[in-house]
């Protein structure tokens, strides 16, 4: 029994792995029909490496059976045909066994004197099965497990020759004496014409592949003319004398039957023999004797076709005539591996001619020429890429090939007038567009009619078909257009492959070598747009081909007819292929840039017209960043900043109420652009005492709350990125002292509430930093009270909502306004809401109440600072509470761990608290040892960013300095471990990567830390290696598995102690419903008084204990299943600490509901019986109790690991036996239950050991444990009985 599960279990696995899922009988069948041919021949199977296991003893079949076999192979294969990749691991064997039997078959029966080779239906039978293989994996996949032995070139050929006889004797008919079985195979499979054309295309490509054998065909040559052997009709070859065929070789037999085929054969069949002879005359043998003589023949036949006129040619020549070109294509791919001087003339006579019979084909006159282009330029605005290529290559070629100037002039308008197609012109300043391209609109236009447009100028330009100067000065402007063509459909932008294409036109225009000096001006033109593009266009591949124009344009300013770019060189050092692909670059770039007066100008302009108004607001904030950068490097040029003064910021506020949310946006990130740096504004109230109107653009600006649409601000699509962007420029007018932002302040605070009101947490928190900014700035002219009464309200409201969310962010500004007693009321709401004693707030809340925490005292305030001592603690009081609350919160939902975002806020508010101690940090040694022992549990978090945020602030408290001595001992003996070069720390951790940071973590554990702070590490590594995660699981269990597995046997003993300590702690929390009746009211107790005891000082189990039991349990059992699995725990010393653990096990399955936990415990009671036979006996009884289980899964894991504890435990256990006493109850017990006359007060007596342990492994295996337990009938408790006997029958030798 066990060997046929072994069986089962090898095929299953199979199946899962391989993906095929009817291998087993695919393979049984197979296996009967390639024994069958082996007995048929009394052949040795071992020759063919018949090992498969799916099927043991083949009976002989007949033929009939092993027709019918073969059939229903095939209709396996036939399900694979859409997923044909899944046969991939068992395909070599699928084809090399079929192969060597059919192998085997030709070689040992190539006729010697009569042509014929013996019949046998199965190997027809072997080639129709290979033949479907191919068919459905495909002939390139199998053609490499083909066989490529020397000795079977010629029988492989000569089978093709008598398969090809047979073909042209029977005409396709079976009309040859043969035997009614072999008639109704090929009834059963199809025409024999067909089989045998499959037969053909196998061969072919078999021989193919031989053709690359590197050895000389004379050496292996019997010198017997295949040819003649078998009489085949290759007179079509023969007759026209070029071969010599006095003196028939190998070679050239091989040659001529390739020839033959790539003559006459069709299809498939045409294009393998193609391959066949290209493979043959990049042979050295043949080259050298007969390629000269190859391509006269394919003359000679081109020649004898092409003369006649097309109408003239018979069906079969236009056949032969597309097989001629097929081999030509072939040959003439590999030709040039062949060529020697020594008939390298011949070779190009042969080339010349053939080229010659090719263009009479292709004669074709004027009217012809003009419906082919007329069609062409109709394709080059088709929807399909591959056309709109297909027909610009064509109508370059037609092009190059006619040489007419005025057709291609005619091809060029016609392109031109395609462009001028539902173009309209946009209602721009003139100031900011003055030339006609700048204005075109393109919206009403297809991107497909420019893309091709453009590709077909740039492959007209490549090959030099433009020649005019006027042509060149009408293409340019349309080049200019489409440079920046970009056109809105649906909710997205196209227009990128018109751009792409419009790059590769100029790069092609700057290789042409027409004398560009008399288009200098537009040329200069096409310099500032091409460093536009190369810098602001939002397709990185767009940008690079830019680059690569202008690369082109300036290399090439030196030739003659050349024109300079202003600046190329120094451009280029600045904006490389590589710098323009990285967005976050451009703005430095842009603002280097311009400070050439040449190219100034028209990066604003562009800026101001195109990217900044880009629906994708990562490209808007790049352009606007960049526009800032460029009115700070141009500060002192009053007659750049009295344009953009002007004209641009003009235009940006007539754009704020424009219907497009884009725009919207952009126009306010453009006029921030203006009010960025304080030295601007001077420079602006400069130019104002000339020209009125700016102090007018500067007023329109600060009321602009009030003149945008409360519907675009209040709205669901567009409204929080115009708010984010209109607040940031409210931050940048309040901290300007030559504005008076006091005036407006009332209009912008009603934008500032309203995106706190925003669903939307990343605004939020943006907004709050901005709020609290302008609180600090203009805190003296802001009526306090009534606002900060107002958010208050909002933020401790029950109901939860985004308001209440964004009002707690709110409340970081309230240190701003120096009241100690506002402050104090917002600080214990906030720490209320962070403690959540009663779960009223949701996560969300609580992780906003963390943040502004941290913000609350990042700035301080005039009061503040004359008080050190007492900001000091309140610091540290917040500390406290973030460290309690903030990094144990592992809230879940459905959502997932929802309490990470807790934990992040908490760890970052920390690091802005401990970064404003300005001297020693005064901290006592408690509260110190409780902050670094939870980093380092965070730093062992499953998430890459807590376990990085988490580093940081580990780094930053091993580098402060203490007033305490033991905190700055504990601080160097965790970070000489983590860092060899401390207290540099070098080399850095890289936390994302979580080999590493588990790794360098795990050398903690060898420092002579402080208790509490080696089990907060140890808790990040449980909750780490005991995750589903099996990447985090590996990292972190194998970096605990070699510390432990390297430490002194008593360090191994203080870290199980650990994990008992922490299981102890986990199973002695009280069910949920009697913990709530123990709660202590937090609110009033100070958080490092309940650190003390890592939260152990408590006398009810709080919802926190019960949070950590759930959280932590699991985790925990599985570490443990990961040390015993890895047999850590065999050392000296580990029985006492084991038993322990056992205890806990057993204290966390009893009556636990949890279906992962009871399966994790049963595994875990299997490895505790095979630490020591005390357990062994404890153990299986534990397991057979669960027999009994109202689970099935748990039944059944049950009966699996005692049925493998009774298999395997001679092999643990050799010296100890299992005796089994039992009266005649269990004696006679049956799966159908106990006999009548059984009496259980009968004497006990030995029953056969054997018998018994067979009897119960039977049970266990055949009973199926997931049926109900009425249906399981006496079978749990026969088996549990019978356990307890086993256990107290378990005898120690020792």
């Amino acid at each position: 029994m066990e060997t046929s599960q072994n069986q089962q279990i090898l095929a299953r696995t199979h199946r899962e792995e391989s993906g095929f899922k009817e291998a087993e009988e695919y393979f049984e069948l197979a296996n009967s029909l390639y024994r069958a041919t082996i007995q048929n021949h009394d052949w040795n199977e071992n020759e063919f490496g018949l090992s498969i296991n799916y099927a043991s003893n083949i009976k002989q079949h007949s033929l009939q059976h092993l027709e019918k076999s073969t059939k229903h192979l095939i209709k396996i294969l036939g399900r694979y045909q859409e997923t044909p990749s899944l046969l991939d691991k068992d395909i070599e064997l699928m084809v090399k066994i079929p192969l060597l039997l059919i192998e085997k078959f030709i070689t040992q029966n190539t006729p010697i004197d009569n042509p014929v080779f013996p019949e046998d239906p199965i190997i027809d039978l072997l080639f129709r099965l290979l033949v479907e293989i191919a068919n459905v994996r495909g002939i390139k996949k199998i053609i490499k497990f083909f066989s490529c032995k020397v000795e079977s070139i010629e029988p492989v050929l000569e089978y093709l020759a008598y398969t090809l006889k047979t073909k042209e004797t029977n005409g396709g008919n079976p009309k040859r004496n043969q035997t009614s079985t072999i008639n109704s195979i090929y009834a059963e499979f199809g025409s024999k014409s067909a089989q045998l054309n499959d037969i053909t295309h196998i061969l072919l490509h078999w021989l193919a592949l031989l053709a690359n054998v590197p050895m000389d065909l004379r050496l292996i040559d019997s010198e017997t003319s295949i040819v003649k052997k078998y009489n085949l009709d290759v007179s079509s070859i023969t007759s026209i004398g070029i071969f010599d065929y006095t003196e028939p070789s190998l070679a050239l037999d091989w040659l001529i039957i390739g020839l033959h085929r790539c003559y006459y054969g069709i299809g498939i069949e045409n294009e393998t023999a193609s391959r066949l002879v290209g493979q043959l005359v990049k042979r050295t043998d043949i080259s050298k004797f007969y390629l000269n003589q190859t391509l006269e023949i394919f003359n000679f036949s081109m020649n004898e076709l092409m003369t006649k006129e097309t109408q003239e040619l018979s069906l079969t020549e236009v056949y032969k005539l597309n097989n001629l070109l097929v081999g030509l294509f072939n040959i003439l791919s590999v030709i040039g591996i062949s060529i020697t001087e020594a008939h390298e003339n011949d070779l190009v006579k042969h080339l010349e001619l053939m080229w010659t019979s090719l263009k009479k084909s292709v004669d074709v006159d004027s009217l012809l020429i003009e419906e082919m282009i007329s069609f062409l330029l109709d394709m080059i605005s088709s929807k399909e890429t591959v056309v709109r290529w297909s027909a610009v290559k064509g109508i370059s070629r037609i092009c190059c090939e006619v040489g007419s100037d005025e057709m291609t002039t005619d091809i060029v308008n016609t392109i031109l007038s395609t462009f001028e197609e539902s173009t309209l012109e946009k209602h721009v300043d003139f100031a900011l567009a003055d030339n006609w391209w700048e204005r075109v609109d393109v919206s009403l236009t297809s991107n497909s009619s420019w893309h091709g447009c453009c590709l077909c100028l740039a492959e007209m330009l490549r090959l030099g078909l433009v020649k005019s100067e006027s042509m060149f000065s009408k293409i340019v402007p349309f080049l200019l257009a489409a440079l920046k063509y970009e056109i809105m459909r649906g909710g997205h932008m196209v227009g990128d492959n018109v751009r792409d294409a419009a790059c590769y036109m100029a790069w092609c225009l700057a290789r042409s070598d027409f004398k560009k000096a008399f288009l200098k001006d537009l040329v200069n033109e096409l310099a500032k747009t091409l460093v536009c593009v190369m810098l602001f266009d939002k397709e990185v591949h767009v940008r690079r081909a830019a680059s690569a124009a202008f690369q082109e344009f300036v290399g090439r300013s030196g030739s003659e007819g050349g024109v300079e770019f202003p600046h190329g060189i120094d451009v280029l050092l600045l904006a490389d292929f590589y710098t323009v692909g990285n967005l976050q670059l451009v703005p430095e770039v842009a603002a280097k840039i311009s400070l050439f007066d040449s190219y100034c100008k028209s990066i604003t302009t562009h800026i101001s017209l195109f990217p900044i108004f880009q629906i994708d607001n990562k490209i808007q904030l790049i352009a606007a960043d960049s526009l800032e950068r460029i009115f700070v490097a141009k500060k002192d040029d009053s007659e750049y900043m009295n344009f953009v003064f002007n004209s641009i910021l003009p235009y940006f506020v007539s754009l704020v109420n424009s219907p497009e949310s884009a725009i919207r946006t952009g126009s306010i990130l453009g006029i921030r652009a203006f009010f960025s740096q304080k030295e601007l504004y001077e420079n602006i109230k400069n130019i104002s005492l000339h020209n009125s109107k700016i102090s007018q653009y500067v007023a329109d600006v600060l009321n602009l709350p009030t003149t945008i649409h409360k519907s675009y601000l209040t709205g669901i699509v567009g409204s929080d990125t115009l708010i984010s962007s209109l607040c940031g420029l409210g931050g940048y007018l309040a901290v300007n002292s030559n504005i008076d932002f006091a005036s407006v302040y009332s209009k912008w605070e009603s934008v500032f509430l309203l995106a706190f009101s925003k669903d939307n947490h990343d605004l939020q928190l943006k907004i709050s930093k901005i709020w609290t900014k302008i609180c600090f700035s203009i805190k003296f002219e802001i009526p306090y009270e009534n606002l900060i009464d107002r958010i208050y309200e909002k933020a401790s409201s029950f109901m939860e909502s985004p308001t209440k969310n964004g009002s707690i962010l709110a409340l970081s500004c309230t240190n701003a306004f120096q009241n100690p007693e506002t402050s104090e009321k917002v600080l214990n709401l906030l720490v209320d809401i962070l403690v959540n004693e009663n779960k009223n707030n949701s996560v969300e809340s609580v992780r906003n109440a963390a943040i502004t925490l941290g913000a609350f005292y990042s700035k301080e305030n005039d009061n503040m600072k004359n008080d050190i001592s007492l900001l000091n603690q309140k610091k540290l009081f917040l500390i406290r509470n973030l460290v309690y609350y903030g990094f144990s919160n592992y809230q879940s939902d459905h959502r997932g761990d929802v309490g990470s975002w807790v934990r992040l806020a908490s760890i970052n508010s920390v690091i802005q608290i401990l970064s404003t101690f300005h001297n020693d940090l005064p901290i006592d040694t408690e509260l110190y040892t409780i902050l670094v022992s939870n980093c380092l549990e965070l730093c062992a978090s499953l998430q890459s960013n807590l376990r990085h945020q988490a580093g940081q602030l580990l780094s930053l408290l091993l580098s402060l300095k203490t007033n305490n001595s033991e905190n700055m001992e504990l601080a160097r003996k965790i970070g000489t471990k983590l860092f060899g070069n401390y207290p540099e720390f070098e080399p850095p951790i890289d936390y994302i990567s979580k080999n590493e940071a588990f790794t360098r973590l795990s050398q903690t554990f060898t420092a002579e830390n402080n208790k509490l702070v080696d089990k907060k590490l140890l808790t990040g590594f449980v909750l780490a290696a005991g995750n589903l995660s099996e990447s985090v699981s590996q990292s972190a269990s194998a970096a605990f598995i070699q510390i432990f597995s390297k430490a002194e046997d008593n360090h191994k003993v203080y870290l199980l102690n650990l994990l008992i300590e922490m299981h102890s702690e986990l199973n002695s929390v009280e069910p949920e419903s009697k913990a709530n009746d123990n709660l202590n009211q937090r609110q009033n107790t100070n958080p490092a008084v309940l650190l003390v005891g890592d939260k152990a000082t408590s006398k009810g189990s709080s919802n926190t204990d019960i949070d950590s039991k759930n959280r932590l349990l699991l985790p925990l059992l599985r570490m443990i299943d990961l040390l015993f699995a890895d047999q850590v725990f065999y050392f000296p010393g580990s029985e006492k600490p084991i038993d322990q653990i056992f205890f806990q096990v057993r204290k966390s399955a009893f009556k636990s509901r949890n279906l992962n936990r009871l399966m994790v415990c049963q595994k875990l009671y299997l490895e505790f019986a095979f630490f020591s036979l005390k357990m062994a006996k404890t153990c299986i009884v534990l397991l057979a109790n669960y027999l009994k289980h109202p689970l099935p899964k748990v039944r059944q894991n049950a009966a699996d690991h005692l049925y493998s504890f009774i298999s395997l435990f001679e092999d643990y256990y050799p010296d100890s036996t299992m005796v089994v006493k039992t009266d005649s109850f269990f004696k006679e017990q049956t799966l159908n239950g106990p006999s009548q006359n059984g009496n259980q007060d009968t004497e006990l007596e030995d029953l056969d050991e054997e018998d018994a342990l067979t009897k119960v492994s039977n049970v266990l295996l055949e009973t199926n444990w997931m049926n109900p337990i009425p249906m399981l009938k006496v079978a749990p408790t026969y088996v549990i009985d019978t356990i307890k006997v086993i256990a107290n029958g378990i005898k120690d030798q020792n």
